[in-house]
């Protein structure tokens, strides 16, 4: 400690001899600065383009060094080297156009030799709202598009082809046109890219003004895609005009499953014919539940014969296959938008009919939940219970067990059937009878004599006072598939006035033959061959 203290004292001891001196402190001299003089910074308009114009003297008794201007809304930043005493800056620079009204400033900074530095922030004035020339007439406008093709931006696109797209617009513009560009673009579901750019100028007087533009190209079919297409005109004076739409390849919106043995099984299928409200869903083909992107289900009792003709018929936007009024079929069975099992394939599906084999994947006969892919192009059946929690009710189903069902479905018509009578069961009388090698399902051949009122009921052996009545479930005209489109259907209601109260019409004197499924209600009909 003692140490500590003599170091310290000696310090200080020595440091207060040395204040004896005199110590003089020499203020260094600020720089002259350089001098901004008449200066001005003016937003003007000139002709089609906007500009900023800066002027300023700018003056140094000894020598200039550097010039900086910059403007940040602008995206100015100019540096210029500078030498002798005095320089006149005048510069212009193109801008674009303030949307609205901005406040600008240009910010000035002027070095000179001896270090000195001038900061000037100048205010833009703005004179845009008159042109600097005399009578020029602006071009505020772009040019006018109108697309006239495509006319359809949906393409089912299923065989592995590509697929024409014809662009046509009609291009005016009322000063002077630039250019067209053209550009189509997209990928489909397995990664492909696809572009096509096309650029075109005027050449002819007439061109500046009006011009057709038209291209004939093909994009990609085969695999579910998207694409993109744009038009974009551009005038002499940068307006611009952008117009284009989307494409898709493949995108489903609905499918059908059909089961029709031939040609003449689709023109003959039965539609419920009442009145005006004609509606489909007593034919060969059941709408499929949409269940995801571009993927279908449905739950389908499959017989597994040698004459199996399996189909799936697709559909997009307001197409259908049907037309409800007037009455008519709007599809085929060799249509663009078919596919089939691919012949040896457990899951493949083709466009190609010619190797398609229209079977389901599977070796056995029964029920299945048939699910079809769009996208990968699949089909895919997996095995259902053969069951329905409707059989336990008596009102629905009297005296019906599954190891014990109806031998037959009594057709009850008041007379419109050939070999019925009144609204019960008669001897003899015309009905649909169990198949021997399919526990639920219900067929037979029948003849329509005005075909109005058609239902079904439990064998009278079976009934208990007024049960087990098959009639329409609902009226008309809330009876609605899948893809809320009208549809006729035929359910066990209990009681003869449960439902709609009534059955099905058939049309005039005509031979059908129906099959009726206990498990998912499906009712098929087709005139007899």
């Amino acid at each position: 400690m003692q140490r500590i203290l003599f170091i310290f004292i000696t310090v200080f001891v020595l440091g207060w001899g040395a204040c004896t001196d005199k110590i003089i402190f020499v203020a260094d001299e600020a720089p002259d600065i350089p001098v901004l003089e008449n200066y001005s910074a003016e937003y003007l308009w000139i002709g089609p383009e906007y500009k900023l114009a800066i002027d300023a003297v700018i003056k140094d008794k000894e020598a200039l060094e550097s010039l900086q201007m910059s403007v940040s809304e602008w995206n100015i930043d100019k540096s210029v080297n500078l030498s002798g005493k005095e320089f006149i800056l005048q510069d212009t620079f193109l801008v674009t156009k303030d949307a609205n009204r901005t406040k600008h400033e240009v910010e000035i900074v002027v070095r000179n030799a001896a270090k000195g530095i001038l900061r000037v922030k100048i205010p833009v004035t703005d004179l845009s709202a008159t042109n600097q020339i005399e009578g020029y007439s602006p071009d505020l406008l772009p040019p006018v598009i109108t697309v006239q093709a495509p006319t359809v931006n949906h393409f089912y696109g299923l065989a592995d082809v590509p697929i024409p797209l014809s662009v046509d617009a009609l291009i005016t513009e009322d000063v002077e046109m630039a250019d067209i560009y053209f550009k189509v673009w997209g990928e489909n579901v397995k990664g492909q890219y696809f572009e096509v750019e096309d650029t075109w100028n005027p050449t002819t007087e007439e061109e500046k003004f009006s011009y057709n533009y038209a291209k004939d190209l093909e994009i990609p079919g085969g695999t579910v895609g998207e694409y993109q297409f744009m038009i974009r005109a551009t005038d002499k004076a940068g307006n611009q005009a952008v117009t284009g739409g989307n494409l898709t390849v493949g995108m489903m919106d609905r499918l059908y499953l059909s089961d029709a043995k031939n040609d003449g099984e689709v023109s003959g299928q039965g539609f419920d014919a009442y009145a005006s409200a004609d509606a489909w869903g007593v034919g060969t083909l059941v709408p499929m539940q949409k269940i995801g992107n571009n993927l279908f289900q449905l739950n389908y009792y499959y017989r597994n014969d040698n004459d199996e003709n399996i189909r799936f018929i697709a559909f997009m936007g307001a197409d259908r296959p049907f037309n409800q009024s007037p009455r008519g079929i709007k599809y085929t069975l060799d249509g663009t938008n078919v596919v089939a099992l691919a012949a040896g394939s457990q899951e493949d599906l083709t466009a190609n009919l010619q190797a398609a084999e229209f079977k389901l994947p599977v070796s056995q006969k029964g029920y299945y939940t048939i699910t079809v892919d769009m996208s990968a192009k699949t089909v895919k059946a997996t095995p259902l219970a053969a069951t329905n929690p409707d059989f336990a009710n008596p009102a629905l189903f009297p005296g019906f067990s599954a190891s014990n069902p109806y031998p037959y479905l009594a057709i009850i018509s008041g007379g419109a059937v050939v070999g019925t009578s009144g609204w019960a069961e008669i001897e003899n009388n015309t009905s649909l009878y169990k198949e021997a090698d399919h526990n639920f399902i219900y067929s037979g051949h029948f003849r329509t004599a005005g075909g109005v009122n058609i239902n079904f009921q439990a064998p009278k052996a079976s009934l208990v006072g007024n049960t087990g009545w098959f009639r329409l479930p609902a009226a008309r005209a809330n009876m609605r598939d899948t893809y809320g489109d009208l549809v006729s259907m035929i359910k066990p209601v209990g009681a003869s006035n449960n439902g709609a109260n009534y059955g099905i019409t058939l049309t005039g004197n005509t031979d059908w033959y129906a099959t009726y499924d206990l498990i998912t209600y499906r009712l098929r009909i087709v005139k007899k061959q």
